[in-house]
């Protein structure tokens, strides 16, 4: 909650930093990998800064949170027996490059984009387990926070329709944890939709 309390704030500064230029700029929706708000600000040229606010998808990374679990050494002495993923939340800043596809097409307002960025995400995990040195049972239950930083590339496919400012889009990318854990990579992917202003 914290996380998204600060975007928010960032979010609003940014905005009416910006609300003098000429400039566009897009909010919306997005549904998938992470879940939660898109805000857009088109720097010209065909390239545009982006930043997400949302709820990252915790139930689909089962192994790894109990690999996160058994590669941890303050947890050498005691057996996994299972987790919950309780909360998750992931803020995310992007560059990406918008090239149309009108004159393959002949569909205005389609276009195609590609990009990097970076994520942050905050995931709440109940582990459940047991002492290896003490008599049975002797279950414990903690909730630890996993912190995951990282770099990601990005691929979509954008429509801005032509009698509304509104864009849909369809998007993919990789993302490639850095902190905590040198290595994991995730697919994620989104559908959503931004009001252009």
């Amino acid at each position: 909650m914290k996380l998204f309390k600060i975007g928010a704030i960032f979010l609003i500064c940014f905005l009416a930093a910006n609300a003098s230029f000429a400039q566009r700029h897009s909010l919306g929706l997005r549904l998938g990998d992470p879940l939660g708000f898109s805000y857009k600000y088109y720097v010209g040229d065909g390239s545009a800064l982006e930043l997400i606010i949302g709820r990252t998808s915790g139930s689909t990374q089962a192994n790894y949170y109990r690999n996160a679990f058994l590669d941890d050494p303050r947890f050498d002495d005691f057996s996994y027996q299972g987790h919950n993923v309780v909360s998750s939340s992931s803020m995310q800043g992007r560059y990406v490059f918008h090239q149309d596809l009108y004159e393959q097409t002949d569909l205005e307002g389609l276009s195609w984009y590609y990009g990097f960025g970076g994520q942050v995400r905050f995931i709440n995990v109940d582990y459940l387990y047991e002492n290896l040195t003490e008599p049975l049972p002797n279950q414990t239950r903690e909730t630890i926070t996993n912190i995951d930083m990282g770099i990601e590339s990005i691929l979509g496919l954008g429509y801005e329709i032509p009698t509304a400012p509104v864009t849909l889009y369809f998007e993919t990318s990789l993302f490639l944890e850095i902190i905590d854990r040198f290595g994991p990579m995730r697919f994620q992917a989104a559908v959503g939709a931004r009001y252009i202003f």
